[in-house]
C-alpha cells in the first residue's frame, strides 16, 4: 500500500514538473531579442510606425483656422520630409543596437546598456527636407490678385504668390530655425543613461533602477532545467517504487502522453487566443488605423513563435510517451514468444503406465539331514 502512495505521489509530481519544464522553455525560447528583431523587421513594423504616429499626431494637435492655429502635421510634404528623417533603415538600425545591448546587459555581458542613439542627421534631413518643400510649394502658387496682400508671411501657409518676392531667405532661415531649434528634437544624442524614470527630485536613469534584473533574468533562465531534472527524478522514484519495471514504465507512458495532448490543446487555445487579441486591437477606438495595423502585424510574430514553439514541444512530449507504450507492446510479444509450449497437450490422452510383473514365487527348498534314512526291512 505504500509504494502505491509513493509511485502516485512520484507520478503527479512528474507530470507537473514536466509541464511546468515545457512550459517555461517554450516562453524563454519565444521572448528573447533575437525573436524581437525578427518580430518588428517581418511585421513591417519600421515602414509603417511613422505614418501610424503621424496620423495619431493629426488627431492629437487641436485646430483654430479662424486664429491661424494650423496643424502642420496634416501637410503631406511635411509629413514626406518626417518618413524621408525616420526612414525605415534609420529605425531598423537604432532599433536593433538598443534590442542587442538590452539583451547582452540581461545575459551578464556587459554592466550597463551601451546604446547611442544619434538624432542629429534626422534632424537636420527633416529641415532640409521641408525648406524643399516650402520652396516648391510657393512656387507652385498663383499669383497674388492686384492689391491682394498675404494675410501670412508663413511660406508653408500663404495662399498666393507675390509678384517680385524671393522667398530663398526666408526659407533658408525657418530651415536654419528648425535645425537649432530647442522645441523639436532638443537632444539629438540619446544613450541609456539619458533614459529616464520618475518625476523631479525621484528623478533616476531606468537601468540604474533595474540593476538587479540581469540577475533574476540569469536564473530564470535555469527553470527549464530545474523542473526537468525533478521530473526526472520522479519518473525515477516511479520506476524503482512500482512492482517491477514494465509496471513502472507504464505508468510513467501513461502520463507522458497525456502532457503531450495538453501542449496540444494549449497551442490551439494560444491560436484561438491570439485571433481574438487581433480582433480586439482592430475594433479599438483608442487609436487610429495605422497605429493598429502596426499593432496587430508585431503581435502576430509573437502568436506565430508561441504557437510554433508549443506544437514543437507538444509533439516531442507525445513522441516519447508513444515510444515508451510500443516498447511495451513490443517486449510482450517477444516475452510471449519465447513462452515454452506446455509438454501435455489437451487431446492427448494420458500415458498409461506399465503393468507391474507378477511375482514369482520360490520353489520350496529341500531340507538335507544328516541322519541317514532307515531302511525298513519286511
Amino acid at each position: 500500500m505504500l509504494k502505491k502512495i509513493i509511485v502516485f505521489l512520484a507520478n503527479s509530481f512528474l507530470s507537473l514538473c514536466l509541464l511546468l519544464a515545457v512550459m517555461s522553455a517554450v516562453i524563454l525560447a519565444v521572448f528573447n531579442g533575437g525573436n524581437l528583431k525578427k518580430w518588428l523587421n517581418e511585421g513591417q513594423v519600421y515602414d509603417n510606425i511613422v505614418p501610424a504616429l503621424l496620423e495619431e499626431a493629426e488627431q492629437a494637435v487641436e485646430e483654430n483656422p479662424e486664429n491661424g492655429q494650423i496643424n502642420p502635421l496634416k501637410d503631406p510634404g511635411v509629413q514626406a520630409a518626417a518618413q524621408a528623417a525616420l526612414s525605415p533603415a534609420f529605425l531598423k538600425t537604432n532599433t536593433e543596437e538598443v534590442v542587442d545591448s538590452i539583451d547582452a546587459w540581461l545575459k551578464g555581458e556587459i554592466s550597463q546598456p551601451a546604446f547611442t542613439i544619434e538624432l542629429s542627421e534626422a534632424k537636420n534631413t527633416f529641415a532640409a527636407k521641408v525648406g524643399t518643400y516650402a520652396t516648391e510649394r510657393y512656387a507652385a502658387l498663383p499669383d497674388c490678385a492686384p492689391g491682394q496682400i498675404p494675410d501670412t508671411s508663413d511660406v508653408l501657409k500663404v495662399a498666393c504668390k507675390v509678384p517680385g518676392y524671393d522667398p530663398a531667405a526666408d526659407v533658408q532661415k525657418a530651415v536654419d530655425d528648425l535645425k537649432n531649434s530647442q522645441e523639436f528634437l532638443p537632444d539629438t544624442t540619446i544613450t541609456a543613461s539619458d533614459v529616464k524614470i520618475g518625476e523631479g527630485s525621484d528623478t533616476q536613469p531606468l537601468f540604474q533602477k533595474l540593476e538587479g534584473l540581469p540577475r533574476l533574468y540569469q536564473l530564470v533562465q535555469a527553470i527549464p532545467y530545474v523542473f526537468g531534472f525533478l521530473a526526472l527524478g520522479g519518473g525515477v522514484v516511479v520506476l524503482f517504487a512500482s512492482e517491477t519495471k514494465r509496471r513502472g514504465v507504464k505508468t510513467i507512458a501513461s502520463t507522458v502522453v497525456p502532457v503531450g495532448l495538453v501542449l496540444f490543446l494549449q497551442a490551439w487555445l494560444v491560436s484561438v487566443g491570439m485571433d481574438r487579441l487581433y480582433e480586439s486591437v482592430n475594433n479599438s477606438t483608442d487609436a487610429g488605423q495605422g497605429l493598429k495595423t502596426v499593432a496587430v502585424n508585431g503581435l502576430q510574430g509573437l502568436g506565430n513563435d508561441f504557437w510554433r514553439s508549443l506544437m514543437t514541444f507538444a509533439v516531442i512530449v507525445t513522441l516519447i510517451g508513444l515510444a515508451m507504450v510500443v516498447g511495451l507492446l513490443v517486449t510482450r510479444q517477444k516475452n510471449d514468444s519465447q513462452q515454452p509450449e506446455s509438454t501435455k497437450p489437451a487431446h492427448e490422452e494420458p500415458a498409461t503406465e506399465p503393468e507391474p510383473e507378477a511375482a514369482v514365487s520360490p520353489e520350496p527348498k529341500e531340507h538335507k539331514t544328516d541322519k541317514p534314512s532307515r531302511k525298513i526291512e519286511g
